[in-house]
């Protein structure tokens, strides 16, 4: 499925976005492992630019500067799968047809997010946002890599998310393989689906300036997640992210 592991690919939106609750899971050593690999992140991007080969590092698409694939390539040096686990203590997913390479040939199953891997990051992040330096540190990288992309994401949700018809579609795509099959050029299926559900949005967005690709690909991240029940938990991380980086687009929304 495109996009099973958009979360590992948006780990930036979350780095920002901390709930306002007081967190009951706070670990110093997590904490500090996020800021640490965050700064390392940063400091090395213009190398880890230069040093990935997209055609050979994200396979399965022919837009590989796109969309969440690409991503994941350049920042898996630090933010892996395992990486992840490693640094919050929980398992990513509750089952998954990834390891800590993503698998982007599955295509009768995806990822299911476990929930308490959200929370636990998503209370510790809340320190890492208490620190304002380290905010401000992230802006001009957020405003060079992440601003568009993740602007489509709070764009998506509202036209994607838990919605019951689309989400039954969805699963009755994926449900028999024979609909992966070529069929007059185009790709029967859970891909074709989403794009036809979504082809109106993507081209309104490719009216306004945004990356047409990840126009059709983000809302699928929706589906998924309205269906592995996370969706709601993601926004309000996408909101706080929006909220703290970028302002003045969130209010306009609103």
């Amino acid at each position: 499925m495109n996009s099973k592991t958009s979360f590992i690919c948006i780990l930036f939106l979350c780095i920002a976005a901390c709930s306002l609750q007081k967190s009951i899971y706070k670990n110093e050593t997590t904490i500090e492992e996020l800021r640490k690999n965050s700064n390392a992140t940063v400091d090395n991007w213009e190398n880890t630019v230069t040093s990935v080969d997209f055609y050979k590092e994200v396979p399965e698409t022919y837009i590989p500067e796109s969309g969440v694939r690409g991503r994941y390539a350049l920042y898996d040096q630090f933010f892996s799968i395992s990486a992840l686990e490693t640094i919050v203590g929980e398992r990513v997913f509750l089952k998954s047809p990834h390891t800590d390479t993503p698998n982007y040939k599955s295509k009768t199953t995806f990822g299911y997010y476990n929930p308490l891997f959200i929370k636990k990051l998503e209370g510790n992040l809340r320190f890492v946002f208490e620190n304002e330096s380290f905010v401000k540190s992230m802006q001009a990288h957020y405003d060079k890599e992440l601003k568009q992309y993740l602007r489509t994401y709070y764009l998506s949700y509202k036209v994607a998310a838990n919605n019951e018809e689309i989400m039954a579609g969805y699963l009755a795509a994926i449900s028999d393989p024979k609909k992966h099959e070529y069929m007059d050029g185009r790709i029967k299926g859970p891909s074709f689906y989403l794009q036809e559900t979504f082809r109106d949005f993507a081209n309104s967005l490719e009216k306004d300036g945004y990356d047409v690709y990840e126009a059709f690909t983000c809302p699928g991240f929706w589906v998924r997640r309205s269906i592995d029940g996370t969706a709601d938990e993601f926004y309000a991380l996408l909101n706080l992210t929006l909220q703290t980086f970028d302002p003045t687009f969130i209010n306009a929304q609103k």
